[in-house]
Formats: C-alpha cells, sequence, structure tokens
C-alpha cells in the first residue's frame, strides 16, 4: 500500500503560529494517526518537542501535554514547541496496557524504528523522522500504567561527557520529583534500548523521561506536576522568558504533593537534585494469580523484605515475592490478576 505524504513537523512553516494537525501514514496493518501539535514563537530559539502517550493508558502526560498547549501562546514561545498529545493512538482507544494492540509490541522499545517494519516500528520511525529529529530538547512524558502505582521520578541516561550530562541532569531537575533514576552502564534490569529519550540522545538531543501518575486514572496533581516540570525546562531551556509563567501559579494541590516528595524547597523551586537512584530491580511474578500487595509506592525497603503475596485461582499461598536489595519502592502492581513474568514492583536501589 503506497503511503500518503507525511505532514508533520517538518512540512510546517516556520513562520510564527500554533496549529493542531495529524501525522499520517498509511500501513498495510492499518493507518498511522499522530495527533499533535506545533507553537511556533515570534523569536528565534531552540526546538523542543514533548511526548505523550507512548503508553496509551498512562493519561496524567497525555492530559498535561494537551493543557501545556492551551496554556502556551506564540507571544510567549521563542522558537519551537512541538506536541505529541498520543503516541500510541491505537492503544488509546482499545485501552490497552503497554503495548501498540495492532501488532502486540511495545511503543517504547521500538524507536528509531523502521519504515517498513511492523505496525510499532513503522510508527516509531514515523515519530523519530517527524518529531526527535532536528530537536534540541525532547520529554518523554510517562506515568504508571493501567496496573501500575507509582512515586513519580525522572529517567536520565548520562555517557560520561561532563557538560553534556550536566545539562541532561538539570533538565532532569526541572521536574519536581523526588527520584531521579540515572542508571550506571550495565545495570541489572535495565535496559533504555529503543526508548525515545534514548533515541533522541543519540540523534544529539538533550532528554530524559518523567514518571508520574499511574492506575488507569486522571490524577490531576500529577496533571499540574508534569505541567510545572514542563514549564520549568521551557524557562530552562530558552523557550520560554525566565518569570513565565509566575511560580504562584502552581495548584495547591501540587504544591503540597511536590514538598511532601522533598522536591520543592520552601518558596516552590525545584530542588537541584533529586535523591539519585542506581539502579531499577524489578520483582516479577512466577505464578499466575492473585496478588495483594504489602508495600506502597515511595516507601523504603530492605533487602528480604515482603513486597506482597500471590495466591493461586484457589486460594493457595503460592508465591511471597521479597524485595531484592534496600531502596524505594518506584513502582508496585495495583491490578491483583497477575501472570507468571507480571512485574509485581520496581525497587530503586540508592547510588
Amino acid at each position: 500500500m503506497a503511503n500518503n505524504p507525511r505532514r508533520g513537523f517538518s512540512h510546517k512553516e516556520p513562520s510564527a503560529g500554533k496549529s493542531r494537525f495529524w501525522i499520517r501514514r498509511n500501513h498495510a496493518d492499518g493507518p498511522i494517526e499522530i495527533p499533535a501539535g506545533l507553537i511556533t514563537g515570534e523569536e528565534p530559539g531552540p526546538v523542543f518537542s514533548l511526548i505523550a502517550g507512548v503508553h496509551s493508558a498512562e493519561y496524567a502526560p497525555i492530559a498535561a501535554a494537551q493543557e501545556l498547549f492551551r496554556r502556551l501562546d506564540t507571544k510567549e514561545v521563542k522558537g519551537q514547541v512541538r506536541f505529541v498529545f498520543i503516541a500510541n493512538l491505537p492503544g488509546y482507544r482499545t485501552r490497552s496496557m503497554f503495548v501498540n494492540p495492532t501488532d502486540g509490541k511495545n511503543l517504547n522499545g521500538a524507536f528509531p524504528g523502521d519504515e517498513k517494519g511492523s505496525h510499532t516500528e513503522a510508527l516509531a520511525w514515523t515519530i523519530f523522522e517527524e518529531v526527535i529529529k532536528g530537536s534540541h530538547y525532547l520529554v518523554d512524558l510517562h506515568s504508571g500504567d493501567m496496573i501500575e502505582d507509582l512515586v513519580p521520578f525522572v529517567i536520565v541516561k548520562t555517557e560520561g561527557d561532563p557538560k553534556q550530562d550536566q545539562r541532561r541532569l538539570e533538565l532532569a531537575g526541572c521536574y519536581p520529583t523526588g527520584y531521579l533514576l540515572n542508571p550506571k552502564p550495565n545495570a541489572a534490569g535495565w535496559n533504555s534500548d529503543g526508548a525515545t529519550f534514548a533515541c533522541a540522545q543519540a540523534s544529539g538531543a538533550i532528554s530524559c523521561m518523567v514518571e508520574a501518575g499511574g492506575k488507569g486514572q486522571l490524577d490531576l496533581e500529577c496533571v499540574e506536576l508534569l505541567v510545572q516540570g514542563t514549564l520549568a525546562a521551557l524557562r530552562w531551556a530558552g523557550n520560554l522568558d525566565a518569570g513565565f509563567p509566575p511560580v504562584d501559579g502552581i495548584s495547591r494541590a501540587a504544591m503540597d504533593g511536590a514538598r511532601q516528595s522533598g522536591s520543592l524547597d520552601a518558596h516552590g523551586s525545584t530542588r537541584p537534585g533529586q535523591r539519585e537512584i542506581a539502579e531499577l530491580r524489578k520483582v516479577f511474578a512466577d505464578n499466575p494469580g492473585l496478588f495483594i500487595p504489602m508495600v506502597k509506592a515511595g516507601q523504603t525497603v530492605r533487602a528480604g523484605d515482603p513486597l506482597g503475596t500471590v495466591y493461586d485461582f484457589f486460594g493457595n499461598l503460592v508465591e511471597t515475592p521479597l524485595a531484592p536489595k534496600d531502596g524505594v519502592v518506584l513502582l508496585v502492581c495495583s491490578g491483583p490478576a497477575v501472570e507468571p513474568g507480571t512485574a509485581l514492583a520496581g525497587i530503586g536501589v540508592f547510588a
């Protein structure tokens, strides 16, 4: 099937303006359709790209991207701000967890994609070509999926270049979270290959991934956390003036929640350093059945602490998963029905 001409950011006029549009291509397994937006400021500046909905049941990031587009105006923006509102639209429309239901693949591991590959691979290629390429900065907004509860955290990938690594950490520090996951090379349980932010970094952009929200719910406090963090990132990158918008515009709920996590000071400014996590150790179910967690997201644990219990279909105790190391529970499975391989918890091991 012949492809339609791509109608994305590379085809937009460079003059000042604000628009919503579709990025569309044909594919043998179904159309590729990406709802996108673009704000081009009246003054020159960097290209900042914001992606949401890579995992389509993660709703706080989608709402945050839409809210940011509504709040910003061409008179305030310098350079260009690109928006992908829902990267995985097939998953969104079917309430699919983790994967693109068209081919069952995880978009977050498919970048930079393949124009002639499966639906997910072609979708990743389209986003890479139309959004990631040419970006100076990129932030991929995530949350826990429909059966995941998590404490907000940011993910970066430092590579040994002091100047570039410092900028990556500064971008991550714009987001008011208590934890920064910066996995060490060859860290157990971690592989960023195929992730948006790692792909963007390989193409020259300063990038990070942010996690806030989860459980298939639209948590407005987490939406505002993502909004305020991105506004801070846009100020830091030079896409907004330093004084816009005033910090006191943050909602009381988001401010209180961020203070409780220890990521905002008394004046509402993002702290320069979150608690650093060196590795994320996930614990998986060995048996099918019903999972009852014994820990909450944000709780600290010691190696060997029980994380919950798994009962078989008859109510027999078959498994008591344990924390593999000392650390903090970054995420925990909030959906009772589990199968072998279901991630029950993710323990962040402190650096």
